[in-house]
């Protein structure tokens, strides 16, 4: 899964599905997904600046919120499709520099599971060609 020479994201190829299949099929998907989590909520620039826009959200001021759930103030929150959409952006850009910076562990962690699964999928091709089924 290489960037194109322009930067942005070559097409998949067959085997880069199958390699994905397989970081899902085995647990590493769910492993780089703590991370993930895990460095969101570590990420205290974006704690503050998710919890200024909540503050700031019209559907947060409007409400009655003393003495609500969570889930409660969670589904006041989503009635905000704007802050719904920049808190959604702001993640994902963080996700997305932590994900690519070559300093990066998670890029690292990222770039070792792609290319060891990519391995194991010319492992396995190489194996079939030239197994006695194929003679």
């Amino acid at each position: 899964m290489a960037l194109a020479p322009s930067g942005a994201q070559a097409p998949l190829q067959p085997d880069d599905i199958v390699a994905l299949e397989k970081i899902k099929a085995d647990g590493t998907y769910d492993e780089l997904k703590k991370k993930m989590v895990a460095l969101l909520k570590e990420d205290k620039d974006l704690l503050r600046a998710a919890e200024q826009e909540v503050q700031q959200s019209p559907a947060f001021r409007d409400a009655a919120t003393a003495g609500k759930t969570n889930a409660q103030l969670q589904a006041i929150l989503r009635q905000d499709r704007d802050l719904e959409r920049a808190l959604l952006e702001r993640v994902i850009t963080k996700l997305w520099h932590h994900g690519t910076a070559p300093s990066s562990e998670l890029a690292r962690d990222i770039d070792r599971a792609v290319h060891a699964k990519l391995c194991v999928v010319h492992e396995e091709r190489a194996h079939k060609l030239h197994s006695p089924v194929h003679h």
